[in-house]
């Protein structure tokens, strides 16, 4: 999924064309949506000439005079379009992702400066989602910010921003992170600046990809700087290891864990050197072991369902008798401790309790585990001021940083000779220099939770208790 959108401020001159042209071969756009085209009539050619090539079809949105006017193009072998609502503010396109399969809604919005124009907007679309059964991609120009952090140099509107923000809470909306610039709009002057463009999805949308991303492109004959929505893969190398809570419920863990420990001999002369390499043994070995006992678990969960539905067709027909009845509470009993085995990982991923325990399949749980993931995926620096993705790159420009940051101070250092007057009083001092005692130390721990403060390995409290 590529989907590149821009505020062109005028699509008629031939070097706003040949940008987009190439835009668009560069990044291998699968839909474009233009804002402001200031054209009153776009023929099939004008769209040829943007896309390059004849797969593809198109909806547009005349300006009135020299302002407005949308225009959105897409590959018409990705999506399928099966209706369209065009306004002066927005182009509406209902169709399939052919790829996936799954229905759509693609919003290109080029919302107007009146704060009562785009409340009524914000309205229209938020029930436009509402009534879609299907996944919604919302893109363009909002004119609009939602914090104050997204405007420099210009004045912010809390009551605009907080009718912006509740529109995109309502319509159960995520707005996709810009990756690259923080301002996607730009005087010449430089002298204000404003994130106005941006991609808002339904929760589905991260389900279905969850490595997408959005990332705020270079500006080149536009006050606007292009966004671009799309599928990153990135390849870090090996995933760390990490524990997971229901291995120390499969039976036979333990002692799994102290025979494989006991096997290991390794000469080197230093202790530590021996302990590490004992570690990297024992991992191993408990992967492959986790590995063994899940296949093993989701045979015999295959093997209960298929005999309690067996049960429950005898049961249908008539056949009931204590043993029969015993038989099927005891499968029940089985299969409901393989199920909390499955749901205790997925708890430890997504750090939630969600409400009703053991509903591990909802929409609603593993959206949140997507988000997530997509949230707090690192998937590219600036490097010298160039937006780099490949991994080799950003792992060395995140070594070469905190190589930095953690480098010895020069001895020189800055010493401040000034009165404060403000100053911790004596008692003060005392308690802060004062020893931690043991029984503080376990009073904090023994009132944590045990599913609590899990780290990169996924170690809890309960691993320690």
């Amino acid at each position: 999924m590529n989907i590149l959108s821009l505020n062109i401020q005028g699509l008629g001159h031939k070097t706003k064309k040949e940008w987009v042209k190439e835009l668009n071969c560069k990044h291998r756009i699968n839909f474009l949506a233009l804002q402001e085209t200031k054209m009153d009539c776009i023929s099939h050619m004008d769209v040829k000439s943007l896309w390059g090539n004849s797969n593809f079809d198109f909806v547009a949105s005349d300006s009135l005079g020299n302002s407005g006017g949308i225009l959105c193009i897409w590959e018409a072998s990705i999506f399928k379009k099966d209706g369209a609502t065009i306004s002066d503010n927005f182009i509406a396109i209902y169709g399939t992702w052919l790829p996936r399969n799954v229905k759509i809604l693609l919003v290109a919005v080029y919302a107007p400066q009146q704060p009562g124009s785009k409340r009524a907007l914000w309205d229209f679309l938020s029930n436009l989602v509402r009534r879609w059964n299907g996944e919604a991609i919302i893109m363009g120009d909002f004119n609009d910010v939602r914090t104050m952090d997204e405007r420099l140099g210009s004045s912010f509107n809390v009551s605009s921003a907080r009718c912006f923000d509740r529109f995109i809470v309502s319509s159960g909306l995520v707005d996709v992170k810009l990756e690259g610039y923080s301002f996607t709009w730009s005087h010449p002057s430089a002298s204000k600046m404003s994130k106005l463009d941006r991609f808002l999805v339904t929760e589905g949308i991260i389900s279905l990809y969850p490595s997408i991303s959005a990332l705020c492109l270079d500006r080149h004959l536009s006050d606007h700087r292009p966004i671009l929505l799309r599928e990153v893969s990135s390849d870090f190398g090996p995933t760390p290891f990490r524990f997971y809570q229901s291995w120390l419920r499969m039976e036979g863990f333990d002692s799994m864990v102290e025979h494989a420990w006991l096997s290991f001999s390794h000469s080197d002369s230093n202790a530590m050197v021996r302990f590490k390499k004992k570690l990297q043994d024992l991992k191993s070995i408990i992967r492959l072991w986790v590995k063994d006992k899940k296949f093993h678990l989701h045979n015999a969960k295959n093997s209960l369902q298929n005999d309690l539905i067996s049960i429950d067709k005898d049961l249908e027909r008539g056949n009931v008798s204590d043993d029969i009845l015993l038989n099927r509470m005891d499968l029940n009993r089985r299969l409901q401790d393989i199920k909390l085995l499955e749901v205790k990982d997925l708890v430890q991923k997504s750090k939630i309790k969600w409400a009703i325990e053991g509903d591990e399949n909802s929409k609603f749980f593993h959206g949140i585990i997507n988000k997530k993931r997509s949230q707090l995926s690192i998937r590219g620096v600036f490097v010298e001021g160039t937006w780099c993705t490949d991994p080799s790159i950003v792992k060395e420009a995140f070594k070469n940083h905190f190589e930095v940051r953690f480098q010895q101070p020069c001895h020189d250092r800055l010493k401040l000779n000034a009165p404060f007057h403000n100053r911790l009083s004596s008692d003060q001092v005392d308690e802060l220099d004062r020893a931690v005692s043991r029984d503080k130390i376990r009073r904090a721990v023994w009132n944590c939770g045990e599913n609590k403060s899990p780290g990169p390995d996924g170690y809890t409290f309960e691993n320690f208790f």
